[in-house]
């Protein structure tokens, strides 16, 4: 499945078909949920990732308009290969900075650097040709598809960016990116520089309808929540979260997070007959996937069902929160329309 879909990307970026968003995203919280996904891959290979984003003053601004899917595919690939051909102790670093800024476009500049096995000269000049692995050394020992750094080439072409790579053998890489990226004029930037207490009081005392059936991540997501001052009923199958939100009064529930492998009813199918049920708030109350599936085309996948949002386990409280007041906010600005 995965070399189907890496194939299925590669056709889509050479006939011209793969569609770029023109979004506006946080830039932080792309990057928080970059490194939870990475994170995880890292602690079960006993690789230790460290970030520098959150530093002060290491990025001037906040929100761009851009495709932040795609943005975050990029990093999580080249992120995600450093882990992946990383030594036992290894370590894995993500850094981000934003460069020069020109006509309201700044440059993010992304560097992914590693202690891994690294790659020979001769290697290097074609790692970004498709179906293309090095044949010696180390390197043979991991499975891939040899498609992963030519879409990520392809991507950041398409961005308008650039990507370059460091490496020797034995030492480990350092992958460069550098995309342009428009900067966003939010209509009220003082609220968005508010902080967490703004966001707080948006969240505390809204109602949300947690579909989940693994019982560890029903503890987890629904202590998560309630620390941020919300309501919390569980249902632990898309049936059963069906079933809920039918009896339930329109406006009950404010949002429904929803995982997607369940069983009985699985979350895009339980998306699809929500939408479909004949009451004012079936078409418009926020609902985010959640789910450790975090590829484009499981992204793709949510939103083809009827999500808004897709957050990836395991979860950071400040990525759910995030997504939560994005989607409580777009919800309360449709109503007023």
């Amino acid at each position: 499945m995965s070399l189907i879909n890496d194939v299925l990307d590669i056709k889509k970026m050479e006939s011209g078909n793969i569609e770029f968003a023109d979004e506006t995203f946080s830039l932080h919280e792309l990057l928080r949920n970059c490194a939870v996904i990475i994170g995880g891959q890292a602690s079960m290979r006993n690789v230790k990732l460290t970030t520098d984003f959150e530093e002060p003053g290491r990025l001037e601004h906040e929100y761009f308009v851009g495709s932040p899917l795609h943005i975050k595919q990029v990093v999580i690939n080249i992120a995600g290969n450093a882990v992946k051909y990383n030594k036992p102790m290894g370590s894995v670093h993500l850094s981000c900075r934003a460069s020069a800024e020109k006509d309201g476009t700044a440059k993010i500049c992304f560097e992914i650097s590693d202690t891994g096995i690294g790659m020979s000269k001769d290697f290097q000049k074609h790692i970004f040709e498709p179906f293309t692995q090095e044949q010696s050394g180390a390197r043979t020992n991991y499975q891939g598809t040899g498609l992963g750094m030519a879409i990520t080439k392809k991507l950041v072409d398409s961005m308008g960016g650039t990507i370059e790579v460091e490496s020797e053998v034995d030492r480990g890489s350092r992958f460069t990116v550098v995309i342009p990226v428009k900067i966003a004029v939010l209509e009220n930037d003082s609220e968005a520089a508010e902080g967490n207490d703004g966001e707080q009081t948006q969240l505390a005392g809204k109602h949300v309808l947690l579909v989940e059936d693994n019982e560890l991540n029903q503890e987890i997501a629904q202590y998560m929540l309630e620390e941020m001052g919300l309501e919390v009923t569980l249902a632990t199958n898309g049936k059963e979260a069906v079933d809920l939100f039918e009896k339930s009064a329109p406006g009950e529930y404010q949002v429904i997070l929803m995982d997607i492998m369940m069983p009985v009813m699985d979350g895009h199918e339980a998306t699809r007959t929500i939408r479909s049920l004949d009451r004012p708030d079936a078409s418009t109350i926020p609902i985010s996937a959640m789910t450790a599936n975090a590829f484009a085309e499981d992204v793709q996948a949510a939103k083809d069902a009827g999500m808004n949002e897709h957050i990836a386990k395991p979860l950071d409280p400040e990525v759910v929160e995030g997504v939560l007041r994005r989607m409580l906010e777009e919800a309360m600005t449709t109503e007023e329309l």
